[in-house]
């Protein structure tokens, strides 16, 4: 940015010699992994590309790639995205890392600080029958779905299937609204 302003308002004839490489664009949401090539924004390039790459992992099985993302093995971690934009990510690494060698599959999924609904919209849960329950409420297949009085946070995602077993999130929380 520096030089780009440098460039174009600085007189100087060795300046006008120099390029500068266009601005690199980076996913407002997206899955990470610190193995990729690059970032991830739709859930089936990353799948293709995880179940196709060597497990880490002497417990996942190479010889089963449908066992990986398996719902039931699965850890959904959500990350913070300018921790990832500016290359911070030594600890979100080694996390994921630890969590293969355990013989699960994980999906790292970088949100915009607090507000995390497009990640989990675009990421967490796949149409189909809903395994998940809670146990407030009964769980609602595609037939069954939530009837218009049912104001539960969880109606929306009834008719949707999780991706995941279990989610972390790394993101933190404001701690603004708290006093002493």
């Amino acid at each position: 940015m520096i030089l780009c302003a440098l460039k174009n308002y600085v007189p100087d004839e060795r300046l006008k010699r120099v390029t500068i490489p266009l601005p690199e664009k980076m996913p407002s949401v997206a899955i990470y992994h610190p193995d990729a090539p690059r970032m991830f924004e739709s859930f089936e390039k990353y799948s293709k590309w995880y179940k196709a790459r060597r497990p880490k992992s002497n417990v996942q099985s190479p010889t089963s790639p449908s066992s990986l993302l398996d719902p039931e093995s699965t850890i959904w971690l959500l990350l913070m995205r300018p921790q990832v934009i500016s290359r911070a990510t030594k600890h979100y690494d080694q996390l994921i890392r630890s969590i293969e060698a355990e013989g699960l599959s994980v999906i790292p999924v970088l949100a915009t600080l607090m507000d995390n609904r497009e990640a989990c919209e675009k990421f967490f849960v796949r149409e189909g029958e809903s395994k998940v329950q809670n146990p407030k409420f009964k769980v609602k297949t595609k037939d069954q779905r939530p009837k218009a009085q049912d104001h539960s946070p969880y109606a929306r995602l009834m008719p949707k299937q999780a991706r995941i077993s279990q989610l972390v999130s790394l993101t933190g929380f404001s701690l603004s609204a708290v006093r002493p």
